[in-house]
């Protein structure tokens, strides 16, 4: 059994798929497996996979396009590890990713581990993000500087305790994921920036409306619910909570 099983989902990512997985086979830690949810690609991405000899990358390749997150379920439901992390097919790890989060888990006996990253625009500018604040959970409902898609890793069974990513979502499951999991979890955070994130250039206005709406609603039925149970009121994080809904 693996020690860590990293998911990446993919959709027509041929060209920067091989750079993923590559900075997973490097990392210092070899206890893992790979496994590649391929989300109905039509750009030969399997034809490729099928090329790569080694044994802990596994592939799995899904009759229809439903989105990152039912791909990354298909993923969690697949993994052996103890340990769950997510990496997205566009994006790499430094060498000592893994073995720099693992340890921070072990030390702080945390639920969740996240971390710094470099984020890569357009033209490859870089911008380091190295930021944590006091409170996880009422950041969360502002803003996601975090890029938990690629930077978070996770104990199994708290990926069975907070369940799957939201299908409902084709955009921001990685942001919602990450609140469910502030709210009920001990997450850690190494400031080393050990991902590389590369801003892509594809934006489907359409796909990220509904998406937008989807997220909200479900933020505000949270909202709601926390506030109910707020004794004497509206707690400081349910307040920007609410500040998040009207902003949206």
């Amino acid at each position: 059994m693996a020690r860590v099983s990293v998911i990446i989902p993919t959709f027509n990512r041929r060209a920067t798929l091989p750079r993923a997985i590559n900075s997973v086979l490097k990392q210092s830690m070899s206890d893992l497996e790979i496994i590649v949810v391929d989300d109905g690609s039509r750009d030969n991405t399997g034809s490729w996979i099928h090329t790569i000899r080694d044994p802990r990358v596994r592939y799995y390749k899904l009759a229809e396009n439903r989105g990152p997150a039912r791909a990354r379920n298909v993923g969690i439901s697949c993994c052996r590890g103890q340990l769950v992390a997510f990496l997205d097919s566009e994006d790499a790890w430094m060498e000592d990713k893994l073995a720099k989060q693992l340890r921070i888990l072990e030390v702080e006996k945390t639920d969740a581990c996240l971390c710094g990253f470099v984020r890569l625009n357009r033209g490859n500018r870089r911008q380091t993000i190295s930021y944590w604040p006091r409170e996880l959970r009422s950041c969360l409902h502002f803003e996601c500087p975090f890029s938990p898609g690629s930077t978070l890793v996770m104990s199994k069974q708290t990926v069975n305790r907070i369940g799957g990513f939201d299908e409902n979502l084709r955009r921001y499951e990685d942001w919602e994921y990450l609140l469910r999991i502030a709210g009920v979890c001990r997450v850690s955070f190494v400031p080393d920036p050990l991902a590389l994130v590369f801003m892509g250039d594809t934006w489907e206005p359409e796909i990220a409306l509904e998406a937008t709406k989807e997220f909200v609603k479900k933020t505000w039925r949270n909202f709601q619910a926390t506030a109910r149970s707020a004794a004497g009121g509206l707690s400081q994080w349910t307040l920007a909570d609410a500040l998040f809904i009207v902003h949206c």
